[in-house]
């Protein structure tokens, strides 16, 4: 057997606008793949049975487009990052590996693996390629004047859009072309997949395949994306794009989605550009996220960004923690986007900052337990994205909320909810009561169809959370 070309697959499960394939392809060398389902590093990294049935699923998936063009993808059989080492070098010896190809993954254990990856292989004279696909631009090319890390997003985001113009950042790799066959068999990924099962809810709702990524993106593009900045906002609505879930691993790259927005610009009226602009900067803060994790790498050590709030006195109180997680907190917006998350494993992004608000400033518990929770429940959970947005809510992070911006939920909920149709949906309790009472119902009325009383007063919780804060 001559030499071969070998792409390990991370979180980049797709063969279009791959870096690592790509490079791997161009090569004229016989291309393999591998994956490493590392169920119990997952676990550790709080990962629930959600996200590891959607990746499982988007690799078996993946298995069946790289076959197409005769790419055989193999399982690296290692149960966490630190056994991976080992045993990809016997699959490189095996199969007369000359260069291994990945794209690079930006956290701390992830980076640690890779390093350690690099340096075995290298000592075997295998050549080993690196590549970025996790931002449309390196994290560590947006500098401050001071060559620092930004740490609010307004001043990055400008420095992103004007070195975006700088480059052909947006070029999109096309797929390999079919190889010659191998006489290497595929992992029966399939087989795999049914080993880690989740509801059938979630799988219908989350559906696994590239062609099903790219069809959603278009989709949205061609409709929702026009009023995206108006209707994003209202959990009742289908507003956002829903793209979360494959951008998290990698069915969709950065830059597909960047250049989806830019050519859906191009031919529409100035307040749809505006409407496509908004979403468009979303898309920079999941970059931003990103740079905060290569620039201060201490808030993948489970610590927050602004070290003075490490000495926040948090709650420890289980029940209030519980009937937050179960959607039993009596504030009917906060327990129906638990409600959500719990049966479909998403969230909506406005619901998202109000439950991550209450149960830092209302309940005062620590924003961790929230991001574990959160973890354990997402199919779309991301380290940077999820860590990002819970510090905000918490004041812990960069470019986090004041401390004394704390939201009302009752106030959110009129204000994004006003009919009620979100609260009927996942509280089928409530379904009956009118759109003026739904928001906070009236105690008889709670009795009558057994949905509680609310766990805290807001108004006493925000006082005491402006007090712990001040006093810091």
């Amino acid at each position: 057997m001559k030499h071969t070309a070998l792409v390990w697959f991370r979180s980049d499960l797709r063969v279009s606008d791959n870096p690592a394939l790509h490079r791997a392809a161009k090569t004229g060398l016989p291309v393999i793949g591998v994956f490493a389902p590392c169920i119990k590093q997952w676990q550790q990294h709080d990962w629930g049975a959600n996200k590891i049935n959607y990746v499982l699923r988007q690799v078996a998936c993946l298995a069946d487009d790289l076959e197409k063009r005769n790419i055989p993808l193999l399982k690296l059989t290692a149960e966490d990052f630190a056994q991976v080492p080992d045993v990809l070098v016997k699959l490189v010896k095996k199969h007369k590996v000359s260069a291994v190809y990945f794209n690079d993954e930006l956290e701390i254990n992830e980076q640690a693996r890779d390093e350690k990856v690099q340096k075995q292989l290298e000592a075997m004279d295998v050549e080993v390629v690196r590549c970025h696909d996790q931002t449309v631009i390196l994290p560590n090319a947006i500098k401050t004047k001071t060559d620092d890390f930004y740490k609010v997003y307004t001043p990055y985001r400008k420095a992103w859009e004007a070195e975006l113009d700088k480059g052909e950042y947006l070029t999109l790799l096309p797929k390999p072309k079919k190889q010659s066959a191998l006489d290497i068999q595929s992992e029966n990924w399939q087989a795999i997949v049914e080993k880690h099962p989740t509801s059938q809810a979630v799988i219908d709702l989350w559906p696994a395949g590239e062609a099903a990524a790219h069809k959603q993106l278009q989709a949205f593009c061609g409709d929702g994306l026009l009023t995206y900045q108006d209707q994003r906002d209202f959990p009742a609505i289908e507003g956002t794009s829903r793209l979360s879930a494959s951008l998290a691993c990698g069915v969709l790259s950065a830059k597909q989605c960047y250049a989806a927005g830019l050519q859906a610009k191009d031919g529409a009226s100035p307040k749809e550009q505006t409407q496509i602009s908004t979403w468009l900067s979303e898309l920079i803060w999941r970059e931003f996220y990103r740079h905060v994790l290569v620039g201060f790498p201490r808030v993948c050590r489970n610590q927050p960004f602004k070290t003075a709030t490490r000495k926040i006195p948090w709650s420890d109180n289980e029940e209030h923690f519980k009937a937050w997680c179960d959607g039993r907190t009596g504030f009917p917006i906060v327990d129906a986007a638990m409600r959500q998350l719990n049966e479909t494993g998403w969230m909506h992004n406005r619901l998202r900052m109000i439950v991550a608000m209450f149960l830092t400033k209302d309940l005062l518990i620590d924003w961790r337990w929230g991001e574990r929770y959160f973890m354990n429940q997402l199919v779309d959970g991301d380290f940077a994205s999820n860590n990002g947005g819970w510090q905000w809510a918490a004041s812990t992070g960069t470019d986090a909320v004041p401390y004394f911006r704390i939201f009302n939920p009752t106030s959110q909920s009129t204000r994004f909810d006003a009919r009620g149709d979100f609260l009927r949906q996942y509280l089928p309790e409530l379904a009956e009561i009118g759109s003026k009472d739904i928001h906070d119902p009236p105690p008889l009325v709670r009795s009558s169809c057994d949905y509680p009383l609310p766990i805290v007063d807001h108004a006493k919780a925000r006082d005491k959370t402006l007090a712990t804060f001040k006093n810091l």
